[in-house]
């Protein structure tokens, strides 16, 4: 009788056969570059729309006016105050502050560390955001103190006949 695998229940003598049969299973070397390949084209299609958008290539480039809409009438908001809104969309908040100068900015309403609210510090002067105390510049966006390193998104603005629009968006 034929010694066995006790674990098995296989005649020993079959045994290198099981184990020659997995080793015919790897993949050759054309059957690893075709895999290769299909790996990265699906990869690189995957990661196309987010490579674009974090270098700044994708289509919308800031620059596409989502449309036109009122924020308030210029005797509203008084010189050092500010008003929130929503552009482009209702689940999107934004800031509008009128500075010492008189001129209007407008702002994406969350800060770029955590998307926490920032609101306007007329004492300071500041857009501060509360999460961790950054700190944004109201005439640029551009980040002053705390742990935000990008500015705010900014949001073009236009004053036809005494009312306030926002009429697009742009990087700051």
């Amino acid at each position: 009788m034929p010694a066995t695998d006790d674990r098995m229940g296989t005649p020993a003598a079959k045994l290198p056969d099981l184990i020659h049969q997995l080793d015919e299973k790897e993949v050759n070397r054309r059957g690893f570059v075709g895999m290769l390949t299909g790996l990265t084209v699906a990869l690189l299609a995957a990661a196309t729309p987010v490579a674009g958008k974090l270098l700044g290539l994708s289509e919308d480039r800031g620059e596409a006016s989502p449309g036109r809409a009122p924020i308030a009438r210029v005797e509203d908001v008084p010189v050092g105050k500010a008003v929130t809104f929503s552009y482009p969309t209702p689940d999107d908040p934004a800031i509008l502050v009128r500075l010492e100068s008189g001129e209007f900015r407008a702002y994406d309403n969350r800060c770029t560390h955590l998307e926490c609210p920032v609101y306007w510090d007329a004492r300071d002067n500041l857009l501060r955001c509360p999460c961790h105390e950054g700190h944004f510049d109201p005439t640029s966006g551009k980040p002053l103190a705390g742990p935000p390193r990008r500015p705010l998104g900014g949001i073009r603005i236009s004053v036809a006949d005494g009312v306030i629009y926002a009429v697009g968006r742009y990087e700051a």
